[in-house]
């Protein structure tokens, strides 16, 4: 009786804290208030390397933490005076991917047993003399941890991109019993697994590390692995008549397409890259932790006969690379969905000045795919050696025919992320395209002749430069320098900073045009703005001029800044579509301000003859930059073909001084003519960049003083 009384007790405990559950989740600039600040993190290395030793600060002000294995963990504690009376019916950790990762890798998660803060190493829980002594010192290098305690954690994917849910109940339990100090947790990596993970700094707060603490365990629901059979949308099966003897043909913007009609862009909710990418050479899908893609895609099938059996219809992108075995969503518009345009289309207008409608973006699309598909690589002897998508589309080509098919691509199933190449690709037969087999065959004389993209030529930047002009609040005469060792050196343009710029060895033209730089510009600064602090480094790429340009632009206030970043991108930066997508944030930096930018391609490697790896990046970043000068019309010097087409063949023996620099050689070093700028690289480039700055004086410059 006893026992039964017990029982009945607890049931009702039971009951009461359903009724009464609460949800306590504890989140740096979002939970339980917007100014919570009460969660503090750091990463520490078991290494005795720079990363170890090189903050004195430690690692706690990053905003991505990279493990690997177990030797660089992630030490994470959260304040919980809010919670002090919640009961613990179950306990969540989450933390979120900045990159996508493997679904198939894991994380751990164990409780501290000592004291730190934000300037722990692996050596010292508080870093005070880089272990000179045991002062400060872990009693185990790596941390103190209760290894017994730990718990595992599987990758999980969905709409929130990749990320990793610690069930920590009894942890927190502990914690909130008194029987375990809150020292937070040590995190660490799968072995041979690196994960990086959003830190209690990362931009967007919904992705900060997160603890959440249920009253009644059944109050929170723990991260549901994706279904192995996903739902499709009804469009999917539609009906259709099937062909008797179907062929084939493409819709898309390839040679070998006969319909050509189609629009792709995508979308962006990265708070840093805001803006439009309707003119990209690349479609982006996914991503982490709120930095996300979407691709839209729209075929014009009104061309395409009523009656037309379609047996099938597949849409294929080639891609550049992208997560493995995850599965991607293609999804179809709803009824009365907004048109986007290409050009202006972002995440929260469908086209200029047309906002998406309820839902934004996502809700102009069904919930439901009409197809799921994933990355195809090939095998490594492949006569095709492009890794492609194709989703099966069938059902809603069928339901489109006569209008409009509006796609939308997204990473909503299990996470992930893939780049593909756009319809403005300059490689014409890698673009997207729908590919159908139906009868019969439309009646049109054959596909239309396809040019891809060209180097934009003429004065098509003078007209929109003189309106960013307009907006300019700097210091005229000005010149920035933003780039790697190819800058930074004084062989670049500090050399014609002393007295005229005129070299003795030049023609008469030249001459002309060289004048109009020599009376305007402060030529004192191109020797005097070589420095970090004025935009220019040695071993630097992209990524350090998309987390400075601001800084420059407010120390230098160019009126024109010539830009030229990639070389060291080849071997360790970002290549497109990130180098593509920070060049432009770059640009964009220098045109909110009213300077006037000039994209400057990097110039060939010397290497790059014998390495394809090598060939192809310095090719694809060529692309990117010329892509940007032409989506936003500025002033473009190619320096790649310049130095190409002047020495054919003996390039890298003549124009440039080794694999990376250009050459300098003393007689031709203030030489104009044809044979100076055959034979000095860096001669070249201030030759190509001075004439470029007399056109935009001349032309943009000049008349905006005279009005």
């Amino acid at each position: 009786m006893k026992f039964k009384c017990t029982l009945i007790a607890a049931l009702l405990v039971c009951i009461g804290q359903a009724a009464g559950a609460k949800i306590v989740r504890f989140q740096n600039g979002a939970a339980p208030s917007a100014d919570y600040a009460g969660c503090t993190d750091t990463r520490i290395s078991v290494y005795n390397d720079a990363e170890a030793r090189g903050r004195r600060g430690g690692e706690g002000k990053v905003s991505v933490f990279r493990t690997f294995s177990t030797a660089r963990r992630i030490l994470v504690r959260f304040n919980l005076a809010a919670a002090k009376d919640q009961p613990v019916g179950k306990a969540l950790l989450r933390v979120y991917c900045t990159s996508p990762t493997s679904l198939t890798s894991k994380m751990y998660a164990a409780p501290l047993t000592r004291v730190w803060d934000e300037s722990a190493t692996g050596f010292e829980h508080t870093k005070t003399d880089d272990d000179k002594s045991a002062k400060g010192n872990w009693t185990k290098k790596g941390g103190d941890y209760d290894e017994a305690a730990a718990v595992t954690a599987d990758c999980r994917g969905g709409v929130f991109g990749h990320g990793f849910e610690f069930d920590v109940t009894k942890i927190v339990a502990d914690w909130q019993a008194g029987k375990r100090e809150n020292h937070g947790l040590i995190l660490w990596s799968s072995q041979h697994t690196q994960h990086e993970i959003a830190s209690s700094e990362w931009a967007v707060p919904a992705y900060r590390p997160e603890l959440l603490i249920a009253s009644a365990a059944d109050e929170l629901k723990s991260w549901a692995a994706p279904a192995k059979q996903v739902a499709l949308s009804p469009v999917a099966a539609t009906a259709g008549k099937a062909p008797e003897q179907a062929g084939g043909f493409v819709i898309g913007l390839r040679k070998d397409a006969i319909f050509r009609g189609m629009a792709d862009a995508y979308v962006k909710t990265n708070p840093k890259l805001a803006g439009r990418w309707g003119w990209m050479p690349h479609l982006r899908v996914g991503g982490g932790a709120g930095d996300f893609n979407a691709t839209l895609l729209r075929f014009d099938l009104s061309g395409v006969p009523k009656d037309l059996a379609i047996g099938s219809a597949r849409l294929r992108l080639y891609v550049a690379g992208g997560s493995r075995g995850v599965r991607f969503g293609a999804y179809a518009a709803r009824k009365g969905a907004p048109a986007w345009d290409a050009a202006t289309v972002t995440a929260a207008a469908a086209a200029a000045g047309k906002a998406w409608g309820a839902g934004g973006w996502r809700g102009a699309f069904e919930d439901a795919p009409a197809a799921v598909a994933a990355i195809t690589f090939p095998a490594a002897k492949a006569k095709d050696s492009r890794a492609f998508i194709e989703w099966d589309l069938t059902g809603a080509t069928r339901a489109a025919v006569g209008r409009a098919l509006n796609l939308l691509i997204a990473a909503d199933i299990e996470g992930g992320a893939f780049d593909a190449f756009s319809s403005r690709y300059d490689d014409i037969d890698s673009r997207p395209a729908l590919i159908l087999a139906a009868a019969p065959a439309p009646n049109v004389s054959g596909p239309p002749k396809t040019d891809p993209p060209a180097v934009p030529a003429g004065d098509y930047w003078v007209e929109p430069m003189r309106a960013v002009h307009r907006k300019f609040k700097g210091t005229p005469n000005t010149l920035g320098q933003y780039g790697d060792s190819i800058t930074i050196t004084m062989a670049f343009l500090a050399t014609h900073s002393y007295g005229s710029i005129i070299p003795a060895k030049c023609p008469e033209d030249v001459k002309k045009r060289l004048a109009i730089v020599d009376a305007y510009a402060n030529k004192k600064l191109w020797r005097d703005w070589k420095h970090p602090k004025y935009g220019n480094n040695g071993s630097m790429t992209v990524a350090w001029a998309f987390a400075n340009v601001d800084a420059w632009q407010k120390v230098c206030k160019p009126e024109v800044a010539v830009i030229l970043f990639g070389t060291n991108d080849v071997s360790y930066g970002p290549v497109p579509p990130d180098h593509t997508e920070m060049m432009a944030h770059v640009v964009d930096r220098c045109l909110a301000d009213g300077t006037i930018p000039i994209m400057t391609t990097l110039p060939p490697r010397g290497d790059q003859k014998k390495n394809a790896r090598v060939m192809a990046r310095v090719r694809e970043l060529r692309r990117a930059q010329i892509a940007i000068a032409r989506a936003r019309k500025i002033p473009l010097i190619d320096f790649y073909t310049e130095i190409v087409s002047r020495q054919p063949g003996k390039w890298d023996k003549i124009l440039m001084g080794d694999s990376l620099h250009p050459s300098y050689p003393k007689q031709y070093q203030m030489d104009f003519t044809e044979n100076g700028l055959s034979n000095s690289g860096y001669t070249l480039r201030n030759y190509l960049t001075m004439m470029t700055y007399a056109d935009i004086i001349e032309k943009v410059l000049k008349p905006a003083k005279d009005q």
